[in-house]
């Protein structure tokens, strides 16, 4: 097996999924074994723009596996109330593994969601399929960002420097913050002054320890536009009454607050600016 290809396949696939999705959380260790190909289901959670090798390509990859046998696993994921799976990568090899006579693959299976799996399978799909037309690409891409719409989240924020990772949700309430951080419903999405909230403490998420952010630290921020990295210009305490901050800006920037610890009057204010090349 090509152990560090095989590595590469599923840390791609949850790098996407952390950074589209929510905080990293832990992953169920993987289980290796050989499976029934009759056993195996394509992938059918999304369309990702995935299209089988045409006939002489996968001719000569079955050629291949026949002279070096099959020197990477699949990545499969039960079927629930079945006793089948669904291939998250390796759908190729599958088929040029079984036009030359194997019924049985060697197989890694992932506890994975419906996000995890659309993660590992777009991202896989891109890695290895360098000939994808923009079409196949977008499709790909566009099945992440559906999936992050469907839960409601708006953007996720990370700042390296704190370990914070949080998903951003419309409104500055505490039904949002109670989830990540709240977007400001008057400020902008994207461009210009993207402003959030959250908990400064007490609460699942919080984001007290901003106030130890230093001048230059890094932020970035994706949305379904994209990804910025914004760095740190501003770290100061604010009246809470005092929202001069939250005001539209011609560069873009992003503005974070969060209560100051027994200070009810008093804010904590973040600024960075966008970094650009």
């Amino acid at each position: 097996m090509a152990a560090t290809q095989q590595a590469s396949e599923l840390e791609m696939g949850n790098e996407a999924y952390e950074t589209l999705f929510q905080p990293k959380q832990p992953i169920a260790p993987s289980k290796f074994c050989e499976l029934p190909i009759g056993k195996l289901c394509p992938f059918f959670t999304a369309d990702i723009g995935f299209h089988p090798y045409p006939p002489e390509k996968l001719k000569a990859f079955a050629q291949q596996l026949s002279e070096q046998g099959i020197y990477e696993r699949i990545i499969v994921r039960p079927i629930p109330a079945s006793d089948e799976y669904e291939i998250l990568a390796g759908h190729n090899r599958t088929t040029a593994w079984q036009s030359i006579g194997n019924s049985t693959i060697p197989c890694e299976i992932v506890d994975a969601d419906d996000a995890q799996a659309i993660s590992i399978a777009t991202a896989t799909n891109l890695l290895r399929r360098q000939d994808l037309t923009i079409i196949e690409r977008g499709k790909a891409y566009k099945a992440m960002l559906d999936m992050e719409r469907k839960d409601g989240s708006i953007g996720t924020l990370k700042i390296p420097s704190l370990d914070i990772n949080m998903k951003v949700w419309e409104g500055e309430t505490n039904a949002s913050m109670a989830k990540g951080l709240g977007h400001y419903t008057t400020t902008s999405a994207w461009n210009g002054n993207v402003c959030v909230c959250g908990h400064n403490r007490g609460a699942k998420y919080v984001i007290g320890s901003i106030k130890n952010l230093e001048i230059g630290d890094t932020i970035t921020y994706t949305t379904i536009y994209g990804t910025r990295t914004y760095e740190v210009v501003l770290v100061k305490t604010i009246d809470s009454t005092d929202w001069s901050y939250l005001q539209a800006t011609a560069d873009n920037r992003i503005t974070i607050t969060t209560c100051l610890a027994n200070q009810p009057s008093k804010r904590v204010c973040v600024q960075a600016v966008e970094v650009v090349d």
